[in-house]
C-alpha cells in the first residue's frame, strides 16, 4: 500500500531502510523513496531522532562516522545549515540479504 500511495516499489522501500521488520510495527518511522523505484548506489538509511540542542552537523557526523556532506545531501538541508535537530536520515551499510 505504501509503495502504491508513494509511487515506488516494496523492493525499494526494503532496499533504503537499515532496518525493516516484518511485519511492520505500528509508529515505526521508515525511509520511502518518493517516485524511486531504481535504488542502486543509495545506502541504506536509518531515521535518528536528534535531540540535542545546537549539535553541528560536524558532531553528528563524527558521531554517526559519516560525512557532514551525507548529511546535508540525503537530508536536503541548506549549505549554510550548521545545526540541525529533529529526524535526520543517517546513511549505513547496506543488509546483506
Amino acid at each position: 500500500m505504501l509503495a502504491e500511495d508513494y509511487e515506488t516499489t516494496e523492493k525499494a522501500i526494503g532496499a533504503v531502510n537499515y532496518f525493516l521488520p516484518s511485519p511492520l510495527w505500528s509508529e515505526l518511522v521508515i525511509v520511502i523513496p518518493l517516485s524511486i523505484t531504481d535504488v542502486d548506489g543509495l545506502p541504506s538509511l536509518r531515521p535518528v531522532l536528534i535531540e540535542e540542542d545546537d549539535i553541528s552537523l560536524e558532531e553528528l557526523a563524527q558521531n554517526f562516522s559519516v560525512s557532514s556532506s551525507e548529511l546535508m545531501e540525503f537530508n536536503q538541508l541548506d549549505p549554510s545549515c550548521r545545526s540541525f535537530y529533529g529526524w535526520m536520515l543517517i546513511p549505513a551499510e547496506k543488509n546483506s540479504p
